[in-house]
């Protein structure tokens, strides 16, 4: 069985779609009073227009739900994932859907099959369509992307706990020395932790 996420890239393009509001208002204001000279703008605003549909296209999308559905292999062995996108996606004009593996996790697939999409959709979670790979938020400020994986590398410094779990490399202060209304904050480039 396979899986499906609807993602949407909404929040992601709010600029984009201010910029596309813009060039067509300079595209409706042409007079052609200089036939000429307005074909050559308008040339260059359809090229703009595109620029800017081309990066919506490639936006980040938001993993709105997951789904199980149809095996995208059919009988004869033929891979229908683009069929079965485009059917699961009938009816929600403003969503995309992609196939998503449950077995696939950090560009591995678990059962050795074939890796699809770097990681499982997980609501909530992002897709790249530069990468075409399904990833979670970063986690803080200082975290990067790893290319191979699509996890999340911690900060500098940062150490594992057995775990999975990454921990802050000091041990948070004594707090009793702390007055009231003050927090200790971990900062990432001093690597200390700071009273505020």
């Amino acid at each position: 069985m396979a899986h499906y996420a609807y993602i949407s890239n909404k929040n992601h393009i709010q600029g984009y779609l201010k910029e596309l509001e813009e060039v067509k208002k300079k595209q409706n204001s042409l007079t052609y009073e200089d036939v000429e000279e307005d074909q050559q703008k308008l040339s260059d605003l359809v090229k703009e227009e595109n620029a800017i549909k081309e990066k919506i296209k490639l936006s980040l999308c938001d993993v709105i739900k997951v789904i199980p559905g149809a095996n995208e292999i059919d009988e004869n062995g033929q891979d229908k994932t683009e069929y079965w996108e485009k059917y699961y996606n009938h009816g929600y004009p403003d969503w995309k859907v992609k196939r998503t593996s449950y077995n696939t996790k950090a560009g591995v697939h678990t059962k050795e099959g074939t890796p699809f999409r770097k990681n499982y959709a997980v609501l909530g979670g992002i897709y790249d369509p530069v990468r075409d790979a399904f990833y979670t938020p970063s986690p803080g400020k200082y975290w990067t992307l790893d290319e191979d994986s699509c996890l999340w590398n911690p900060p500098n410094g940062w150490i594992e706990d057995g775990n999975g779990v990454w921990k802050i490399p000091v041990e948070k202060p004594d707090l009793s020395f702390l007055k009231e209304g003050e927090l200790y904050v971990w900062d990432q480039e001093s690597l200390t932790w700071k009273i505020i």
